[in-house]
């Protein structure tokens, strides 16, 4: 961007020549700082890494934890979802990168700022896939009327049937030029605080992998927290949270 003479004064744009603009691209997924205070940063998974190959996974200097990202394309926009690994790192943690040599995904980490989960001044770690499926969550796409989830693993109907094991909340966030934002209600607009989402039905898929929260009344919104408990044919049972941008409410539906 060129600035004119009158624009800038000692070094420095006038805020008051140069218009702040009034809107922005819809990002495919706002971060909660509750999840990620601090990005660090990400890389894609190499395609023998098992159920979570081939997927963008990304890293967080603030939390020390990485997560997998999950974009989707609805209505020609990009919207998606993040699932935290089940593991803390001693440091903040950020220049992710796949070794070509073992396929796995190696951190670097450190302390210095805004990382109240760090116990180690700097840290190397390896992330390495040991093989099998495991019990995970997969995937978590807005459909319409609601939201799917998918694991890859069978579920207890039954367990995973009953709309009480799925707490979910959303919020949006003001646009300032303050560092981060508070929770402001959909419902109530303006109001600080989030709004809790009302689950009307739960319905298994026919595979047994996937449950379809049916949400009548989905809207857009910034961020999307859902809480749950799943519980494998197995006997297995899982405790998780997900986090989705909705930029646009898709068209398709979900057959069970």
């Amino acid at each position: 961007i060129q600035f004119g003479e009158d624009q800038v004064v000692d070094g420095v744009v006038n805020a008051d020549i140069i218009p702040v603009p009034r809107s922005f691209e819809p990002p495919a997924l706002w971060i909660p700082q509750e999840f990620d205070n601090s990005p660090g940063g990400g890389v894609w998974s190499d395609k023998s890494w098992g159920p979570l190959g081939n997927q963008f996974i990304h890293t967080s200097y603030g939390k020390g934890w990485v997560y997998h990202f999950h974009p989707h394309e609805a209505n020609g926009v990009t919207q998606g979802s993040m699932i935290a690994f089940p593991f803390q790192f001693d440091a903040g943690i950020q220049r992710a990168t796949v070794n070509p040599a073992d396929k796995q995904i190696y951190v670097t980490g450190l302390t210095g700022w805004d990382d109240g989960v760090a116990s180690k001044y700097g840290t190397l770690n390896r992330i390495r896939y040991k093989g099998g499926e495991g019990h995970l969550i997969k995937d978590a796409e807005v459909v319409k009327n609601g939201v799917r989830l998918q694991f890859n693993f069978e579920l207890d109907k039954e367990k995973c049937e009953q709309a009480e094991n799925y707490k979910v909340s959303q919020w949006n966030y003001k646009w300032t030029s303050n560092y981060g934002s508070s929770h402001y209600s959909i419902k109530h607009k303006g109001e600080k605080g989030e709004d809790t989402v009302i689950v009307k039905n739960v319905f298994l898929s026919e595979d047994r992998q996937s449950v379809f929260l049916e949400i009548p009344d989905i809207k857009p919104v910034h961020t999307m927290r859902i809480r749950f408990e799943a519980y494998g044919r197995d006997g297995v049972k899982i405790k998780d949270v997900v986090y989705l941008t909705i930029n646009t409410i898709p068209q398709k539906g979900i057959a069970f």
